[in-house]
């Protein structure tokens, strides 16, 4: 029993002298404080329209609908990329940067050799600002 009794209070003794120790360690150890993050500064995209809709348009002509949009902010605007959904459907941009307060302007240009009847194609924008992606859409009824 004095054997056990021993142990029980070999260990008592050890966890005390332990947690004596962390504790020190605490009081002396001066604690960093964690720098504030920089703030991400991010452009503005507002575009003047995200939808262009044409009417009836024969089967086999070319369709380009244009985008203008504006860099409200203090920051240089830079797309990153315009993605069709479609194959049918190039693009062209003014400028990939846009410096602040100025205006750019996408253009979707839309070959309906294969298309007929209401058609809906959108492409995707991707730039630097806090909204990531950005849709615009362009809209016609190809006729035969």
């Amino acid at each position: 029993m004095l054997s056990r009794t021993g142990f029980y209070i070999f260990v008592c003794v050890l966890g005390f002298l332990l947690s004596c120790n962390t504790a020190k360690k605490e009081k002396n150890e001066t604690k960093i404080k964690p720098t504030p993050k920089e703030i991400t500064k991010y452009a503005d995209l507002v575009f003047d329209r995200k939808l262009v809709k044409f009417d009836s348009v024969k089967k086999g002509k070319m369709v380009s609908a244009k985008y203008v949009f504006t860099n409200p902010s203090t920051d240089t605007l830079k797309l990153d990329y315009v993605n069709p959904e479609c194959i049918c459907t190039s693009y062209n941009v003014s400028s990939h940067v846009i410096p602040p307060n100025q205006k750019g302007e996408i253009t979707l240009n839309l070959d309906t050799t294969h298309k007929i009847g209401e058609t809906k194609i959108n492409a995707v924008v991707k730039a630097n600002t806090k909204t990531k992606f950005y849709k615009i859409m362009l809209k016609v009824n190809v006729i035969d």
